[in-house]
């Protein structure tokens, strides 16, 4: 792995990580995702599983990055409802083999975050093979006008049009952690709306919110 194999991952506590499908497997996926992240400060690490919120799952913890102030507020939004952060810079190699990857092994638990697209890809492609899926997903693109361009598909019961409405606003990162939390437990993704608000200061050129929770068990 690169120079920072180590990973930074921590829970809320200290602000400061098999095979996928395709011909990724988990240490490469793993090792494509702490390529791209920027480099950061060593963070500590936490593990309680926080109480079922509004969504009805219960929720592991939060994914943000310390970089970016949406981020930030994304994971501050969560915190207020009583959801434990994962801080990371970037780079989830730590939080997956000192936490998730025993986790799910055993606890099919709901993990959310706002994070760039690297480290969203490399905890969807571990979590498909450990049994869960995205239940959530929105695409925070900044565009060259300086407006954020917001992509956002879940339940039909969370992507409504007076949530996108709310999204528009320059504090549309706490919209999107009030979403994301609310779409676990409310089914498979239904809906999808797009809308645009003013992108921050330091925005990211691609941010994604996120939910992963289990795959329904099949009935026979």
């Amino acid at each position: 792995m690169d120079n920072r194999r180590a990973g930074q991952a921590t829970s809320s506590d200290t602000p400061s990580a098999g095979e996928g499908s395709g011909s990724w497997d988990r240490r490469g996926v793993l090792k494509a995702a702490g390529a791209v992240a920027a480099a950061g400060s060593a963070l500590g690490a936490g593990a309680a599983r926080a109480a079922p919120g509004p969504g009805g799952l219960p929720l592991y913890k939060v994914v943000a990055d310390t970089r970016f102030a949406d981020s930030r507020a994304f994971a501050a939004e969560a915190a207020h409802a009583g959801q434990r952060i994962a801080w990371t810079d970037g780079d989830v190699t730590r939080l997956w083999y000192h936490e998730l990857d025993l986790l799910w092994r055993n606890d099919k638990a709901a993990l959310a975050g706002l994070t760039e697209h690297a480290a969203f890809f490399c905890l969807e492609r571990l979590a498909l093979d450990r049994g869960l899926r995205v239940v959530f997903k929105g695409e925070h693109r900044r565009l060259a006008s300086g407006a954020t361009a917001h992509a956002v598909a879940g339940p039909d019961a969370v992507v409504t049009q007076t949530a996108l409405e709310r999204l528009s606003g320059r504090a549309w990162a706490a919209q999107a952690a009030q979403m994301a939390l609310a779409a676990r437990g409310e089914g498979p993704i239904g809906a999808s709306r797009r809308t645009t608000s003013q992108a921050g200061p330091g925005q990211p050129l691609l941010l994604i919110s996120w939910v992963l929770a289990a795959k329904p068990e099949r009935r026979i």
